[in-house]
C-alpha cells in the first residue's frame, strides 16, 4: 500500500509518498533461498521485485518511462549497486 502526504512548507507543497516494503523483502528473502542458482535462463527468471514508490523514484531520474528499454536498462544498473542487494533474488 502506498501512502501520500501533502505537505506545505516554505510555500510550497510537496507531496510525500511512502511505501511498506518489509514483507516485500521477507518474501524475497524466502524466494532467494528456495530458488536454487541454475534457476532459468538469463532472459525469463524472475531477477527481483522493486517497490513501486522507488520505481516511481528511478523512472524520473532517469526520464524514462516504467516498462520501457531505457528503464529496464537503467534498472539494471540500480540494481547492481549494492545499496539495492536486498531487491535481488538471484540477479542478472
Amino acid at each position: 500500500m502506498i501512502k501520500e502526504k501533502m505537505i506545505e512548507q516554505d510555500g510550497k507543497l510537496h507531496i510525500v509518498k511512502e511505501q511498506r516494503v518489509k514483507e516485500m523483502l521477507d518474501s524475497i528473502q524466502k524466494i532467494r533461498d528456495y530458488i536454487p542458482n541454475s534457476y532459468g535462463d538469463h532472459k525469463g527468471r524472475w531477477v527481483g521485485s522493486v517497490p513501486f514508490v522507488l520505481a516511481e523514484e528511478w523512472a524520473r531520474e532517469s526520464k524514462t518511462q516504467i516498462g520501457t528499454k531505457e528503464f529496464a536498462a537503467y534498472l539494471k544498473r540500480k540494481l547492481s549497486d549494492p545499496d539495492y542487494k536486498n531487491l535481488l533474488i538471484k540477479g542478472y
